[in-house]
């Protein structure tokens, strides 16, 4: 489902050069990455992930970034920048909340896409309130293609026409 969206991100990525898309991650880092959240979190990675990572180990665009198997720093040619990584970022989400039973792979400047190990469903939050939540998938794909289409601009978002594919109770700014 979100893949269209990759390879739309991926061609304005090459053709502005204005960023860099991510190689895929190897088995080793995504092993390592499996090996570290069990530790840290007592679960596995959901195979989702494993997918995407497998096609752009993270993703920074627009106002979205999603999470790197770990922290790196991206060399852009012109400038570099940090993508967190998974374990960290997911840490450090916690540190900010009660609940330790969330995972979270990716946010933007308004939202947090995450994991929640009780409910087994991937949920969308209000970045400023936890509280709030916004949408409910019952994978990953449809959570990730929820933050690639709300990072699209509109000349992007004119590629694919018909309603976006999110499920927000309101429109998406």
């Amino acid at each position: 489902m979100y893949q269209a969206y990759l390879e739309a991100i991926r061609k304005d990525m090459k053709d502005s050069g204005l960023g860099k898309f991510q190689p895929p991650a190897s088995e080793q880092e995504i092993l390592r990455l499996r090996t570290s959240s069990l530790a840290e979190f007592g679960t596995d990675i959901p195979d989702g992930y494993i997918a995407f990572l497998r096609i752009t180990n993270g993703l920074l665009f627009g106002s979205v970034c999603i999470y790197a198997s770990s922290s790196l720093t991206v060399d852009a040619g012109t400038y570099q920048y940090e993508l967190p990584g998974f374990v960290e970022s997911t840490l450090e989400w916690r540190s900010m909340h009660d609940p330790e039973d969330f995972l979270v792979f990716a946010e933007s400047d308004m939202d947090i896409y995450t994991y929640n190990l009780v409910s087994g469903k991937y949920e969308v939050f209000d970045r400023g309130a936890r509280d709030r939540l916004l949408a409910t998938y019952h994978s990953f794909d449809g959570l990730i293609t929820d933050a690639l289409w709300t990072s699209l601009p509109p000349y992007l978002e004119a590629n694919f026409p018909g309603s976006p594919p999110v499920q927000r109770p309101w429109p998406v700014d």
